[in-house]
Order: C-alpha cells, then structure tokens, then sequence
C-alpha cells in the first residue's frame, strides 16, 4: 500500500488511483473502534488517534441515526452530492465552495471560511472522491475521501482579495445501512489551519466542532424537507 491519508498536498500527477484512495479509507474507518474515546456529544462519540510520525493527531466521531431521523437516501444526497455546496448550509464559518477540475478520481474544490478578526480567513485546496457499494442484506454504504490538494489557483477562483491563510485537511466519512434499520454516521479528520493559530488549540476544539455537524446537517434536513 503505497498512498497514505495524510495532509501532504496531493497534484494532479501525485493523485493516487480511485481504488488506492478507497483501500486506505476503508482500513481508517475499520481500525477507529482502537482508537482513544473521548467526550460525548448528546448521542455523538468523539475519539481520537496520535499521529504515527510528528504533526497533528486524528480525530474522529460516531453517531447511529433511527430511521425517523435520517436515511440513507437523505444524508448520503447532503454528503454524497454536491457536498461542499451543501456544506455551506449547515457550516456557518464556510462561506464560497467553488469547482476547480474534474478527474477521472473525483472533483477538486476551492473552499473559503471565513472567520471574525483578528482571525484570518482560510483557503483550503481539496480533491473528493465519493464512492457507494452494497453489502450483504442488500445494505448501502457510502463513502466521502476529502485530501488536501495543490492550492495553485484557489485565490483566483475565490475571488479572494484579502490575504487568506492556506488550511489543510484530510478526511473520511462513512455512512451504514445497519441490521436494525439505523444508519450509523462515521467521520474522521485530520487538519491544520495554518498561520499563527497554535495545533494545539485546534485540536481542543476540533471534537467539539465536528460533534456540531451532526445536529447542524440533521437540522437543516429538516427544514430543507419541510419547505
């Protein structure tokens, strides 16, 4: 296995292959449950997981969703579909989501999320891939690959005048069709804002910031569904 997760930016002759992508996704996903537990969230578990080699540690959460809640059909058109346009609905900070390329591997985007002063805006570079697959008892599982791309270009896109701050993150989210009938919600992260904010407060507040979506996406389902 010769692609690892990691936020090294990726170019368009470094991409790796669409199965590369997904073999090194799936084994993420699989090995979280030796990860660290961490804080609960109302029904939303954090864990994290130190880095193998020096730099930022992994992060991740898990919530189970009955099917009053959330199906598959609705969370994987919010994740699985236009994802970062539909992020900005439910992700106050993020504000332009804007297409940059089409691969044969997936799509690349320039992200801007702003912030209030004295924090500097960031950009962040990505390339996504979104993958689904059937398992035994006809379930669906559905996977997101996000990875830090080459930020050449980005600014432009964004339109961006100001002078923003270049952020990088990797992630992986998998939704499940369980036995039971509820779907169970898996991400995780692993990320860098860049400039003068210290890892190390990122980090405090990352479980709690990514335990937020979860209710955040729920909610805006909702009231999308009801208009």
């Amino acid at each position: 296995m010769s692609f690892a997760l990691s936020l090294k930016p990726v170019t368009l002759s470094t991409l790796p292959t669409r199965e590369e992508v997904l073999e090194v996704a799936r084994a993420l996903i699989d090995s979280t449950p030796s990860w660290s537990t961490g804080n609960k969230f109302g029904a939303v578990q954090c864990f994290s997981r130190k880095a193998e080699t020096k730099g930022p540690s992994w992060h991740g959460r898990r919530s189970v969703h009955p099917p009053q809640e959330l199906t598959f059909d609705k969370i994987w058109d919010v994740l699985g579909k236009d994802h970062f346009v539909n992020e900005k609905q439910y992700i106050a900070p993020l504000r332009r989501a804007e297409f940059m390329k089409k691969v044969d591997q997936g799509e690349i985007w320039a992200l801007l999320y702003q912030f209030t002063p004295p924090i500097a805006n960031r950009v962040f570079t990505e390339f996504q891939l979104t993958y689904t697959e059937t398992i035994p008892e006809n379930r669906r599982v559905g996977l997101v690959v996000t990875l830090p791309f080459d930020p050449e270009g980005a600014e432009e896109i964004l339109q961006e005048t100001g002078r923003p701050v270049h952020g990088m993150y990797v992630s992986v989210e998998r939704v499940t069709e369980l036995e039971d009938g509820n779907i169970e919600w898996i991400m995780t992260t692993c990320s860098t804002p860049g400039g003068s904010i210290p890892q190390f407060v990122t980090e405090l507040a990352l479980p709690g910031q990514i335990a937020h979506d979860v209710p955040s996406l729920i909610s805006w389902i909702k009231k999308k569904n009801a208009a």
